[in-house]
């Protein structure tokens, strides 16, 4: 992970991948930060990924969210991973 992330004094919302299982393309500890224009880092890409976005600039206070998306899904979309990631939100003021 870069000092980007370390350093910046940006509020926004923290996202970190709390457990994961099959081939999803990050591990437990990536963290991304969402701010209204910007990300810093990432859990990922793809779906899950864009999803956790989304949830971070439209949702308030401390939360976790599940995101699964099968081989088969994955292939739909053109990935070639999927598998399940469990994300905490953390707001930073």
């Amino acid at each position: 992970m870069t000092s980007d992330l370390y350093h910046t004094k940006e509020k926004g919302t923290l996202c970190i991948i709390t457990s994961k299982e099959g081939s999803a393309p990050r591990g437990v500890g990536s963290m991304m930060l969402v701010t209204d224009d910007h990300i810093i880092e990432t859990i990922g890409g793809g779906r899950v990924e864009y999803q956790a976005i989304c949830a971070a600039r439209n949702e308030e206070g401390i939360r976790s969210h599940h995101y699964e998306l099968s081989n088969k899904e994955g292939a739909t979309l053109g990935m070639i991973c999927g598998g399940r990631n469990e994300v905490l939100f953390i707001p930073l003021k």
